[in-house]
């Protein structure tokens, strides 16, 4: 899949990934700020006035209205949740009268079956819901997600496909206005790391101007991208892993019980047919495992913002969609959105997908991916992440300048 890409020249690509709630669209929204090119300075018209545009570029110093940077959402490829696998979990008790409801108008919320004990729902001890599990790696179009990235390092720029339930996350007027101190001070440091550059190499790895006060600083990447997602760092999905999905072993009897109630006349269409959907399961398995596989390999760096239980909880229900209305946005039927499914579906996919890199929290590096430290606050995630990046720019124009003095042995 990635054998006949080619990426464009000058270009760095950022992987954010981490639990639900860990701050990961906010991070890649600062960073497209803080690494697009320095402004020009204002244009005036013959009467002294701003041109169309300046006045923006003024509001926060340094913020550039023309962005060299592209933000790509995992959120924006999932799957229609009709297509993805289901999951069992348990309502809590303070969620009750949410489910009783919603169960209640059932007829409108075909996506979701239920079943409870005792005599009837009012009274009953526990509800057990059967749903669409959203957030495990079958419900994402990582074939289309890759295709996206590629697309966007080989130079062709994309807008930005924001998930409608990103409005307050995404909100990036809001951010740059809470945050202008703090993109100010990083942005600087960028224009810092640019002026070491240029004194030590020309403009090879950056480039770095005074005019009249008016400051430019360019990293010689002509373009930044910022992926973020929950799932882009999960665990490697094996072709064993697949043929266990998929349930490749036919004598096991497995499908025994779908067959016995069918008349023998169908019985050979019928195994046909299962057959025939296996096989297109495996397929599509085994092209997500791959698609997967390339979009890891595309990432330059690599950022894991790990956190704590209680936090993500606490931060995920606490969002305007996950607030029942007419308060916020949370529609009868939406059980996703649930504490229970939060527990035991979100939760343990994260704690399964993520156990070879929480494991090693403390370390810097596991692998290759950076790791934040546990419940950071967006201030030192945003200096954490900035130092990783000019870290790992300064390596590599080290290395570069170290070959390119090394005599041609041609």
């Amino acid at each position: 899949m990635g054998e006949e890409f080619e990426r464009g020249l000058n270009v760095w690509t950022i992987g954010i990934s981490g639990c639900t709630s860990s701050g990961k669209t906010v991070l890649a929204l600062l960073l497209s700020e803080i690494f697009a090119p320095f402004s020009p300075p204002p244009q005036h018209r013959s009467d002294g006035s701003l041109q169309v545009g300046d006045l923006e570029t003024q509001l926060i110093e340094g913020i550039c209205t023309v962005p060299s940077t592209s933000i790509i959402h995992q959120d924006a490829f999932f799957l229609p949740k009709a297509d993805c696998p289901w999951v069992t979990f348990d309502c809590t008790q303070a969620e009750k009268p949410y489910i009783q409801a919603s169960i209640r108008n059932i007829d409108e919320n075909t996506a979701y079956s239920y079943s409870w004990s005792g005599r009837n729902l009012l009274s009953s001890e526990s509800i057990r819901i059967i749903g669409p599990n959203t957030d495990c790696r079958e419900a994402v179009n990582f074939k289309s997600l890759l295709c996206r990235v590629q697309s966007a390092q080989s130079g062709c720029l994309v807008p930005e496909i924001k998930a409608a339930f990103k409005a307050e996350d995404a909100d990036r007027q809001k951010l740059t206005e809470d945050h202008a101190d703090l993109i100010r001070v990083m942005r600087e440091k960028v224009a810092s790391f640019c002026r070491l550059k240029t004194a030590m190499n020309g403009a090879k790895q950056a480039s770095y101007v005074e005019s009249n006060g008016q400051r430019t600083a360019e990293l010689t990447y002509s373009h930044w991208i910022f992926v973020e997602g929950f799932l882009l760092f999960s665990k490697d999905v094996t072709s064993n892993d697949v043929d266990r999905e998929v349930g490749e072993d036919e004598t096991d009897g497995s499908d025994e019980d779908l067959y016995a109630e069918i008349d023998e006349r169908f019985k050979p269409a019928v195994k046909d047919e299962v057959k025939r959907l296996k096989a297109e399961s495996k397929q599509t398995n085994q092209e997500r495992a791959i698609a997967k596989q390339a979009l890891m390999n595309t990432f330059d760096i690599k950022l894991f913002l790990p956190t704590s239980k209680e936090v993500a909880k606490q931060r995920r229900l606490a969002r305007p969609p996950y607030v029942d209305e007419p308060i916020r946005r949370r529609k009868l039927g939406q059980m996703w959105k649930t504490e229970g499914y939060f527990d035991e579906v979100v939760w343990r996919g994260y704690e399964k997908d993520f156990d070879w890199l929480l494991t090693k929290a403390e370390q810097i590096e596991v692998d290759g991916v950076f790791v934040r430290a546990v419940d950071a606050s967006v201030n030192d995630t945003v200096h954490w992440a900035v130092e990783v990046i000019l870290g790992m720019l300064g390596s590599k124009s080290q290395k570069q300048q170290y070959w390119s003095s090394k005599p041609n042995q041609a």
